[in-house]
């Protein structure tokens, strides 16, 4: 990897907040807090002044960032979002979509000509986040659905099967592919085969990614991959088109960032530009940029490290409670989808003792862990590299001791 030469968008930030020039411009809090935390977030929560370039037409300091961000990620370009991975989403079908964003250059339909018919659709993942429903909406687009695989002996669906994408295919053109992997409880889908199959047929994929940044970014295309085959791959590597992941759920970045990439020639540039700026805020929050590119330049030098010791710390908590009695860690023993991000640890209640809600309440009641989230029969309890052995060692003996309670 080519190091990044020069200061990162935090060394500048340091440095202009040093300087003492007086800020007769925005934002109003003229950089003075009312409190020890924000007197230390306001120092860098600056507006578009000289040297600290425009998320919206990036020339200096923030295209140098998102250029070294699509080399850790192995993207071809990678935009910041700062108005979350919905910012992307949405983009992302306005991107593809025939409306008409600004110039007569653009309104030619992505080359499939002028028919609305074929023009108006899309294949969409049934169960895909609300934004891109929201989506759908702002770009005129209409969705044929495609429901997920069932997954015998869990409580939540599975992922998208490639003969139901190839199948829909045959049947009608479609402007593009669009599918969650992985979902909020970390099964992926065949993505690698799903993108065969519409590329076939010279037709993008989108993967809303929201849940897997730390699987591209470690087990993708890019230069920090140390890869894994017992893992998930990342959706670039798989060879999807457009990617949105959220920085901010799996990896040490504030909450609301998250990242956009785009690879292959079947996705205009212009339109997702344009797309792009339409969405997010013509304010740009520097404070979450810096938490962005902060994160990536950590993740460069101790990522992989962190990485692995994640990856032992999740082997042994799953082999340690592969004997539980009464609840159980999904897992192996299941069958029927593709693959999963270990990550995300989803216990499964028998329902006649203990349910979802009980097993959340007992977590966060007795034991002090707050859970992601629950429903009738499981609780999910999202990880990352940033966690310890501690946290993972008071999870596991909490389970085991309600198991054993049972």
């Amino acid at each position: 990897m080519i190091p990044f030469k020069g200061d990162t968008l935090s060394d500048k930030l340091d440095k202009y907040g040093k300087q003492g020039a007086y800020p007769f411009h925005m934002p109003g809090h003229k950089r003075r807090g009312f409190d020890d935390l924000t007197n230390a977030i306001y120092k860098s929560d600056i507006t578009e002044i000289d040297g600290f370039d425009d998320l919206h037409d990036a020339k200096g300091i923030i295209k140098r960032e998102q250029e070294y961000a699509a080399e850790l990620f192995g993207a071809d370009e990678s935009f910041f979002l700062i108005n979350g991975s919905t910012s992307g989403i949405i983009a992302s079908l306005l991107t593809v979509s025939a409306k008409y964003l600004g110039t007569e250059s653009e309104k030619d339909r992505m080359g499939f000509g002028i028919d609305e018919e074929k023009d108006g659709y899309i294949l969409m993942s049934e169960t895909a986040h609300r934004s891109a429903y929201n989506g759908l909406i702002l770009s005129d687009l209409k969705a044929d659905k495609i429901s997920p695989d069932p997954i015998e002996g869990a409580p939540f669906t599975g992922g998208i099967s490639p003969d139901a994408v190839k199948k829909a295919l045959s049947e009608k053109k479609y402007r593009a592919i669009y599918v969650t992997s992985p979902t909020y409880e970390g099964i992926v889908s065949d993505i690698r085969k799903i993108c065969d199959i519409a590329h076939e047929n010279n037709i993008p994929v989108i993967v809303d990614a929201a849940h897997g940044a730390h699987i591209e970014l470690f087990n993708g295309q890019g230069a920090l991959s140390i890869y894994d085959e017992s893992l998930p791959e990342g959706a670039l590597r798989s060879g999807a088109d457009l990617v949105i992941e959220s920085l901010h759920k799996t990896l040490p970045s504030m909450t609301q960032t998250s990242i956009f990439h785009v690879q292959g020639n079947l996705i205009k540039r212009e339109r997702l530009r344009k797309s792009l700026s339409m969405i997010q805020s013509s304010s740009p929050s520097y404070v979450l940029m810096r938490s962005i590119t902060g994160c990536l330049h950590y993740m460069e030098k101790e990522g992989p490290a962190l990485f692995d010791a994640y990856i032992k710390r999740l082997r042994r908590f799953y082999n340690e409670t592969g004997e539980l009695k009464h609840i159980r860690i999904f897992g192996d023993k299941e069958s029927g989808y593709f693959g999963k991000d270990p990550g995300k640890i989803n216990v499964i209640c028998p329902g006649e003792s203990i349910n979802g809600e009980k097993l959340h309440t007992f977590l966060k009641e007795r034991y002090g862990i707050q859970s992601e989230f629950y429903k009738e029969r499981y609780v999910l309890l999202m990880t990352s590299l940033m966690d310890t052995d501690e946290g993972f060692f008071r999870l596991r003996d909490a389970l085991t001791d309600i198991d054993g309670h049972i």
